[in-house]
């Protein structure tokens, strides 16, 4: 697996380990691509996957914001209904 290792001054002004793993590139991609609307499926293809359970299940993360966001959601729509 491809490592970077980070400058200390870097790492050390974002509370970061100064190894950094460029995979985790692929879990915040996906992540964020499912945040911001794209379809799940879309995203299988662009990721290489042969089966769209390792794209949700492995790559994509349920963040706070998206926890917060999911329940003030749910809230709203009850006082409207």
């Amino acid at each position: 697996m491809l490592h970077v290792l980070l400058p200390k001054a870097v790492a050390a002004t974002r509370s970061i380990s100064k190894r950094f793993c460029m995979h985790a590139l692929r879990h915040t991609y996906a992540t964020r691509a499912i945040e911001s609307g794209m379809q799940p499926k879309v995203l299988q293809k662009l990721l290489g996957h042969a089966s769209i359970k390792t794209t949700m299940d492995r790559y994509v993360h349920v963040t706070d914001d998206s926890l917060t966001n999911a329940v003030r959601q749910f809230e709203q729509s009850k006082t409207i209904a």
